[in-house]
C-alpha cells in the first residue's frame, strides 16, 4: 500500500462530465479479455487547497474512497459519478485514513487524536463511524481490511510487555483473538469466506481460517515473500532471494501452485476474476500495468504530465484505482 501536488477544483471543473462517464458506465466483467483493451485514466476530482491524496479502496460499483489533506487535516473522501463526498472528521480526531472498502460500500480505516500517538479504528457506513472495540487489557485496535460480510480483521496491543494480538471482529461483533497463528502478528488482508492472509512469517504467505494455520509453496530461487492481497481464494505477494527484496510478483491459485506474473516487480491488489494491479519493469515509480487472468501485462496509460503511478485497487467491475506521480488520484476503465 504510497507527494506531487494534486490537480485543484477549478481545473476539475470542466472534465467532471467525463469522468462522469468514466465512472458511471456499464461494469465490465473482470477477464482476460477485459485487460487485453484500450484502457483509459482520468484524473479524480478533489478540495480546492488538497495537498496529498491517494485512493485506498473501492466498492467494485464504480465508488472509489480514500483520503485528502490539505497539510494539516486528513479526511476521508468518496468519489463517485464523477464527483466526490468529503466526510467529517470524527469529534475529537485530527485525522482519518482508509485501509480497505467492501462491496457494500462499507470503509474500515482508523482516526488519530490530536496530541497523542493513540487512534482508533473504525468501520464507516454512509456517514456513520462505527468504532470497533479491543479485547479486555489492550489498546490500539488497527484495522486492516473488511470483507463483504462485513468482517473485520486488524490487530490490538498488549502494552506491558508490549505486543500485537491479531483480531477479527466478525460483522458487528467484539473482537476474537485469532490463535494457532504460530507467532504470526500481522494480518493484512480477509476474504469473503473468512480466510485470513497474514503479512509476517517467514517463507511463503500463511493463511488462516477456522483456527487452521496454512502454508503457502514458494517457488526454487526464492526464500521469503511479502503477502498483500487474497480474494477469491488466490493470493498475491512480492517475493525475495538470497535475502534480498527482488519484488518479483507470483500468484497462488492454490497453496501449491505459485506462478509468475511475467515483467512484474511489485504486486499491490487483486480482484475476483484474479485480475491484478501493479508495477512492471521497474521497482521505481513507474509505469503501473495490469495481469490479466493468465498472467499476461498490460501497461496502464497516465495522464497528461505524469511520469509514473501506482495501482491500489482493483475492483470486481474491472475498474481501478491508484495514483498517478506521488499522490495524484486516477481511476482507470477498460474502454474496449
Amino acid at each position: 500500500m504510497t507527494p506531487t501536488p494534486k490537480s485543484r477544483r477549478t481545473a476539475v471543473v470542466t472534465g467532471m462530465i467525463a469522468l462522469g462517464a468514466l465512472l458511471a458506465a456499464p461494469a465490465e466483467a473482470a477477464t482476460a479479455q477485459e485487460v487485453a483493451c484500450t484502457w483509459q485514466a482520468k484524473t479524480l476530482p478533489v478540495p480546492a487547497g488538497t495537498v496529498s491524496a491517494s485512493v485506498d479502496g473501492t466498492d467494485g460499483r464504480g465508488e472509489f474512497s480514500g483520503q485528502v489533506s490539505d497539510g494539516s487535516v486528513s479526511r476521508i473522501i468518496r468519489w463517485k459519478h464523477g464527483g466526490f463526498t468529503l466526510r467529517d472528521i470524527p469529534a475529537g480526531y485530527e485525522r482519518a485514513s482508509v485501509n480497505d472498502q467492501n462491496r457494500w460500500g462499507d470503509i474500515v480505516g482508523y482516526a488519530a487524536t490530536p496530541g497523542s500517538a493513540d487512534y482508533a479504528s473504525f468501520v464507516l457506513s454512509g456517514s456513520t463511524y462505527r468504532f470497533l472495540p479491543t479485547l479486555e487489557g489492550h489498546r490500539y485496535p488497527r484495522a486492516s481490511a473488511i470483507n463483504s460480510r462485513g468482517d473485520v480483521v486488524g490487530v490490538v496491543a498488549h502494552l506491558d510487555p508490549y505486543y500485537e494480538v491479531p483480531v477479527l471482529w466478525p460483522a458487528g461483533g467484539n473482537p476474537v483473538a485469532i490463535t494457532n497463528t504460530q507467532n504470526l502478528s500481522n494480518p493484512v488482508d480477509i476474504d469473503d469466506d473468512g480466510t485470513v492472509l497474514f503479512g509476517d512469517g517467514s517463507g511463503g504467505p500463511y493463511t488462516w481460517k477456522d483456527g487452521v494455520l496454512t502454508s503457502y509453496a514458494l517457488p526454487a530461487g526464492y526464500d521469503d515473500s511479502s503477502p498483500v492481497a487474497i480474494s477469491a481464494g488466490k493470493v498475491i505477494a512480492s517475493l525475495s532471494a538470497d535475502g534480498r527484496y527482488t519484488g518479483d510478483g507470483f500468484v497462488w491459485d492454490d497453496p501449491r501452485s505459485p506462478r509468475r506474473l511475467e515483467r512484474n516487480t511489485g504486486v499491490f491488489a487483486i480482484n475476483r476474476s484474479g485480475v491484478i494491479g501493479g508495477q512492471i519493469d521497474t521497482q521505481q515509480i513507474g509505469p503501473p500495468a495490469v495481469w490479466d487472468a493468465t498472467g499476461q501485462p498490460t501497461r496502464l496509460p497516465l495522464p497528461d504530465g505524469a511520469s509514473g503511478g501506482r495501482v491500489s485497487v482493483v475492483g470486481d467491475d474491472g475498474r481501478i484505482g491508484g495514483t498517478a506521480g506521488w499522490s495524484t488520484p486516477v481511476a482507470w476503465r477498460c474502454a474496449g
